[in-house]
């Protein structure tokens, strides 16, 4: 056993000798006396510069040189071991495992020390770069130094400093998006200032000699994701200041050299008129020229900035040129059609252009397609014009007034021929009056006549158009009925309920309107195109509608009026016939109240409507008021004879000024179903038994004509007192 053991002590000793172990244990502590050395002065420098000076990184080449030649040793000396010592030292377990844990603890050190290195290598460089205008590998290099830090399988983030570490490089990060947002706003510039006397100047001014630092700049912004919102805030400023205010205002353009500096000024005149297309689009030219000139460099990608400048606003500028350039040079009729060509002709040289210096794509061609597209263009406007032309006149005042009447066509010499047919003794022996449909003789508003004139107009221009323009046209004149329907009594309400002449004047528009359009489409169906006949080319559907919209608004008028009106006499007293031997006086003086509102409604009323419409609306109200009158007599069941006699007074004041209302007095008879019976009624006011008693006649009497048995009966009883001459007479009405 103790042979075995000097055996295996000698073999150990021999072993050790041939590769050295003393020599690896000294090459090892030699390395991690290095290795510490190294760490100290890493950390003072990293102290020194990032820790207390964070904007500093000062140059530490021979911290990196000699990492690196300590880094080769570690790789040799590993190479040894791995090499040397797994073959031969396979028992030599222990020391080795020892050695190679010391070794392992110095590879750690080494990689901080690398990888910290390699950080303010970054940095440093990123520096020199930006201070060389290099800004796209500077941002490079600053992402890269941003990664190294929050890259969780480094082994810097155990460092006790990696928080001051990693806040340095997100500060440097941010620092340098900062000062590339400054110097974007020193090169590329929008001023404008308040308006002088309602004239305002917007300048754009770009830093000239520059273009590789302004690229370089944009593909820095762009590398952090912050070039798109750069380019809204100045697209958003370009089309408020620059292009929109020569689309929308009388404005020029002028280009100039100042200094370091190109500027584009713009002037325009607030509140102003626009101005013609051709000078709009030499403007908006001259601006996408400057544009090219100094702002349209290729960024990665092969993508120009201009192009990335029409992604957030070539959108709202189209829209904006075409609705308030473009829509403009639409014609608005026939005869201005053939002169479009020239505006699309400039419209498709205009589009060509922005296209070639990248601000419009080949996809976005809504200019041009807008441009060509002039006959839908030219139906849409002018069917818009029609409707906005008959909203105006819808608008105006009801109360401007001119007569109609009928009308006759024109006196034309005619031959007659001798009529030799067959069919000669069917001709009618009587013929039909002149007037036969024809409109009365009545007011009517103004603004109906122009919109009637405005439907045979559209008409007209629709036996010009072609198939799709003369479709829409006539169906746009019927739109403007139903429109008329639909708003006039919203549009002028409040004088169609409170005005009676208003609500007369109306009643009369619709009717004419309606009498109109019975013949309106017929006149024309002929001249219109073929796809237009093909339909039902008629208004004679929105006749009716017409005339029951006119009628309900004057039957409400009338509503009111009789209501009115038994409001006065329910007031009057006419309640109280028999409570006291006489009326008070607010009788008679409700009497002559009703009486004047009547009056005052011929007044308005007898010039406007037609006389038959008149005699029938004022026969209708007087009718009201005199059922109303004998209503509230007959109710009464004791009449004295004072209040009797007053009765007569008061009625007959009514009954003297009432057929006033009408040209002929005769006509109330005609028009006032109860006017028999109210005259017949003041007669029994005033008459004794025997004139009753004659009038009765044993019921052939006129009397007996107009009321009822038990009528006459109640009067009798309610004016006169009980005796047997009323008993007699009560006896013989039967």
């Amino acid at each position: 056993m103790k042979t075995e053991t000097r055996y295996w002590r000698r073999w150990n000793r021999r072993v050790h000798r041939k590769i050295g172990t003393e020599e690896l244990t000294a090459k090892i502590r030699d390395i991690s006396d290095k290795s510490y050395s190294i760490k100290c002065e890493l950390k003072d420098v990293i102290d020194k510069h990032q820790i207390k000076f964070y904007s500093t990184l000062e140059e530490s080449q021979s911290l990196i040189a000699k990492a690196k030649a300590l880094s080769d040793d570690m790789v040799k000396l590993q190479e040894n071991i791995d090499g040397e010592v797994k073959n031969k030292l396979a028992s030599s377990t222990g020391e080795m495992k020892r050695l190679k844990e010391a070794l392992q603890e110095v590879s750690l050190t080494l990689n901080f020390v690398n990888e910290l290195a390699q950080l303010d290598d970054y940095l440093r460089e990123a520096k020199e770069k930006q201070k060389m205008k290099c800004y796209f590998e500077t941002a490079e290099l600053l992402k890269q130094a941003f990664s190294l830090v929050n890259d969780p399988s480094n082994y810097i983030h155990l460092l006790e400093i990696y928080p001051t570490l990693k806040n340095n490089s997100t500060l440097q990060r941010e620092k340098f998006i900062y000062d590339m947002s400054e110097i974007w706003k020193e090169c590329i510039q929008i001023k404008h200032d308040e308006p002088v006397d309602d004239v305002k100047l917007a300048v754009l001014k770009v830093k000239t000699g520059c273009s590789e630092e302004l690229k370089q700049l944009s593909m820095s912004l762009e590398f952090y994701n912050e070039l798109h919102f750069k380019l809204n805030r100045f697209g958003a400023h370009l089309l408020s200041h620059i292009i929109k205010p020569l689309i929308l205002h009388d404005s020029s353009v002028t280009m100039r050299n100042e200094s370091d500096r190109a500027l584009l000024e713009v002037k325009y005149t607030v509140n102003s008129e626009k101005l013609p297309f051709q000078v709009t689009y030499k403007n908006l030219e001259c601006v996408f020229r400057f544009l090219d000139e100094h702002l349209n460099f290729t960024l990665g990608d092969d993508v120009k900035l201009l192009t990335k400048i029409g992604d957030v606003t070539s959108s709202e500028f189209c829209d904006c040129f075409i609705k308030n350039c473009l829509s403009d040079t639409v014609p608005s009729s026939s005869d201005e059609l053939e002169s479009f060509d020239k505006v699309i002709q400039r419209t498709e040289e205009f589009q060509k252009s922005l296209m070639e210096i990248g601000y419009l794509t080949p996809e976005n061609g809504s200019i041009i397609e807008y441009a060509r597209n002039v006959d839908v263009l030219f139906a849409n406007k002018l069917c818009q014009n029609i409707l906005a032309k008959s909203r105006t006149i819808m608008q105006k005042f009801l109360h401007d007034m001119v007569e109609v009447g009928l009308e006759f066509p024109t006196e034309e010499l005619v031959v007659e021929k001798e009529d030799k047919s067959p069919l000669q003794s069917f001709k009618p022996t009587k013929l039909l009056s002149e007037n036969t449909f024809q409109f009365p003789s009545c007011s009517i508003s103004s603004s109906t006549i122009e919109l009637y004139h405005l439907l045979k107009e559209v008409l007209q221009e629709a036996t010009k158009s072609k198939d799709l323009c003369s479709v829409r046209l006539f169906h746009t004149a019927r739109n403007v009925v139903e429109l008329y329907c639909a708003i006039m009594p919203l549009q002028h309400k409040e004088f169609l309920d409170t005005i009676p002449q208003q609500s007369a004047l109306f009643h009369n528009n619709c009717m004419y309107l309606a009498h109109k359009l019975l013949t309106l489409g017929h006149q024309h169906s002929d001249l219109l195109p073929v796809v237009v006949q093909d339909q039902m080319v008629s208004f004679v559907d929105q006749v009716q509608v017409l005339r029951t919209i006119g009628t309900e608004i004057f039957l409400r008028q009338m509503q009111k009026q009789r209501d009115q009106l038994l409001e006065i006499v329910r007031d009057s007293g006419l309640y109280s016939i028999g409570a006291s031997p006489e009326l008070p006086n607010t009788t008679e003086k409700g009497m002559r109240q009703c009486l004047r509102q009547l009056e005052l409604l011929k007044t308005v009323w007898s010039n406007v409507l037609p006389y038959n419409i008149y005699c029938k609306a004022i026969g209708t109200l007087l009718n009201s008021f005199v059922e109303e009158l004998v209503f509230r007599v007959m109710a009464v069941e004791d009449i004295p004879s004072n209040t009797a006699i007053q009765l007569v007074t008061f009625f007959g004041v009514v009954s003297t000024r009432a057929p006033q209302l009408f040209q002929e007095p005769g006509e109330v008879f005609m028009h006032v179903r109860s006017w028999p019976k109210f005259k017949e009624l003041i007669l029994l006011l005033g008459s004794s038994l025997k004139d009753i008693e004659g009038r009765w006649a044993d019921g052939l009497g006129p009397l007996a004509d107009i009321f009822q048995v038990d009528e006459v009966r109640k009067l009798i009883q309610a004016l006169f007192k009980n005796s047997e001459r009323r008993a007699a007479v009560l006896r013989q009405i039967k």
